[in-house]
């Protein structure tokens, strides 16, 4: 996902999907398969947040195709009530109680734009 994924503020679609990648030193190694994962939790916070122990969002994620490695966060009321430029990752476990956290190398970028909307 090298583009950012943009959604207005205040709405809850369309959902974050991604397929988590397998990254070795830069190079693409192909979907991570998550048949083992017992859960995958999207964290979401501020680009410009520097304590990185209080993220916006912290909540569990869908394992939505797992050989594929896909992965589906949808909004809850309050994860996009404020405008800004987000970083966001997904972290794995696995059944032997191992975290791996997708990307590994950056972050995904989310803009939470301004709505014209009242809600």
């Amino acid at each position: 996902m090298a583009e950012p994924f943009i959604i207005k503020q205040n709405d809850t679609r369309p959902r974050f999907v991604v397929s988590l990648l397998q990254d070795v030193g830069g190079v693409n190694e192909g979907a991570i398969d998550l048949t083992d994962a017992t859960a995958v939790t999207f964290l979401m916070r501020l680009a410009t947040e520097s304590d990185p122990a209080a993220p916006k969002v912290e909540a569990a994620a869908v394992i939505t195709d797992a050989v594929t490695g896909e992965v589906t966060y949808t909004w809850a009321t309050g994860d996009t009530d404020t405008v800004g430029e987000y970083n966001v990752e997904v972290e794995i476990e696995w059944t032997d109680g191992g975290i791996e956290t997708v990307p590994n190398a950056d972050y995904w970028t989310v803009e939470v734009i301004d709505d014209l909307g009242g809600t």
